[in-house]
């Protein structure tokens, strides 16, 4: 019965693992792009910038990745599996 009442959705159905390897995979890109630009030449002022928004868009995807995967949807379905065992 409690599990029928929730209104939380299934982790799988709601592809929340493709949307937390799509997340991912942009960090590790976007990260690499950058570490290769630093390595491969001396940056000019407009590729420093492009970097600093760069480093923005990672906090970004980062903190959705935590609070839209881990928080909403992983971290509820714990909370209701430990309610339930309890």
């Amino acid at each position: 019965k409690e599990w029928s009442r929730t209104e939380l959705r299934c982790v799988y159905a709601a592809r929340t693992p493709h949307r937390a390897a799509s997340l991912v995979r942009r960090l590790r890109d976007s990260w690499q792009h950058m570490v290769r630009d630093r390595a491969t030449r001396t940056l000019t002022y407009n590729d420093e910038q492009f970097h600093v928004l760069e480093r923005m868009k990672m906090d970004v995807m980062g903190k959705e990745l935590v609070r839209t995967i881990l928080d909403r949807e992983v971290c509820s379905c714990l909370t209701l599996t430990a309610d339930y065992f309890s």
